[in-house]
Order: C-alpha cells, then sequence, then structure tokens
C-alpha cells in the first residue's frame, strides 16, 4: 500500500543539487474555486472534507519527494577533509498547508479593481 511506504531517512546532495540552495525556499499557492449554491453547513462540510483529501495526497506524494519537507543538515568527517551536506527526511517543520477562505472569485484576484 502506498500508504504504509516511508520515505528515506536521509537525502545525500550532489553538486548540481547545491547551486539551488543559493535561493529562496520553495513556496506555492493554489486558488480553488467552489460554487456558493450549497447550503452554509454543506458548504463548510465540502470545506472540510476538500482540505483533509488535499493533506492526505501531499503526506502520500512527499513520501516519494522527502526532500521538499526534510530538514536540511551537514556531516562532517574532518580526518578526511570532507563534508556532506544532506536532507534529514525524519526532522523538519514538513510542508505545511494555510487555508484562508473568501467571499470572491478568482476573476477578483487576477483583475483587482482601482
Amino acid at each position: 500500500s502506498v500508504s504504509n511506504q516511508q520515505p528515506p531517512a536521509y537525502y545525500y546532495l550532489g553538486p548540481m543539487d547545491l547551486v539551488p540552495l543559493s535561493h529562496d525556499y520553495m513556496r506555492k499557492g493554489m486558488l480553488y474555486s467552489f460554487a456558493n449554491t450549497l447550503h452554509a453547513t454543506s458548504h463548510h462540510h465540502h470545506h472540510q472534507s476538500f482540505l483533509e483529501k488535499l493533506k492526505h495526497s501531499l503526506s502520500v506524494c512527499l513520501v516519494h519527494f522527502c526532500p521538499l519537507a526534510g530538514q536540511l543538515a551537514t556531516q562532517k568527517f574532518p580526518d578526511d577533509h570532507v563534508s556532506l551536506i544532506f536532507v534529514d527526511c525524519t526532522k523538519g517543520p514538513g510542508a505545511r498547508i494555510l487555508h484562508a477562505s473568501l467571499d470572491m472569485g478568482v476573476s477578483d484576484l487576477l483583475s483587482p479593481r482601482g
């Protein structure tokens, strides 16, 4: 079963993986539009159900993409003059889902007035 899979404990980074580290971390936003034809109670239940499915899907997906949710770490080997940079997939805050609800359409955000 996919939900029983575990991410690797460590994801070691190669030289080409280190280049993007000087940039900001990944931030993505998604807009979803829901019809306002539902009764307020069922509308709230519909949103909650959607959010739970989204959270579950993200948790399943991140098993395969643990560098997006792990914590950057280093390991030094002074005797060999070597340092390793890796993502510790067992630590870190993970990915966050921030939810906000507005009484406006997507077109209002894409084409603001005034």
